[in-house]
């Protein structure tokens, strides 16, 4: 892939790599992406910023690469951006794995307590689990909040 834009003298930016990371994103090319994300970094230095993690986060993620994208997370200097944190959640919906969902939730709920999306998908998770009475808890702690 590279090799061609290599090749007719191209030198991608930010905005390229952002592109090219939701393309494989999208698509589900996960060995593409990540190294799409190591020439970014290794060949180019380019700093890898929020919204890159977020399609690395849900390039592995959707593929039902949870704990591979949690440790990436992990990985991060602190403080890591609540929507890094909110790809992972989706994912976990996606994927059905409400252990890892609720883990999540809680960074979530710890650093962001003013944004009730989180709680909002979180009880969503729990209702498609058939958990009612978890989803209503978290429901009723928001109409508190607002």
């Amino acid at each position: 892939m590279f090799d061609e834009i290599l090749g007719n003298g191209l030198k991608p930016d930010e905005s390229t790599f952002s592109a090219l990371l939701c393309a494989c994103c999208h698509a589900g090319l996960i060995e593409d992406g990540r190294e799409v994300f190591r020439i970014m970094k290794d060949e180019f230095c380019i700093q890898a910023r929020t919204e890159r993690y977020v399609h690395m986060v849900k390039l592995l993620g959707m593929e039902g690469r949870l704990e591979e994208a949690y440790y990436l997370i992990l990985s991060l200097p602190e403080p890591v951006d609540s929507g890094i944190w909110g790809a992972l959640l989706l994912c976990c919906d996606v994927c059905g794995n409400l252990e890892l969902a609720e883990i999540v939730a809680q960074w979530l709920f710890e650093s962001n307590l003013e944004k009730s999306a989180y709680r909002v998908m979180l009880s969503n998770i729990y209702a498609g689990d058939g958990r009612w009475d978890d989803a209503k808890k978290l429901r009723d702690s928001i109409q508190k909040e607002n």
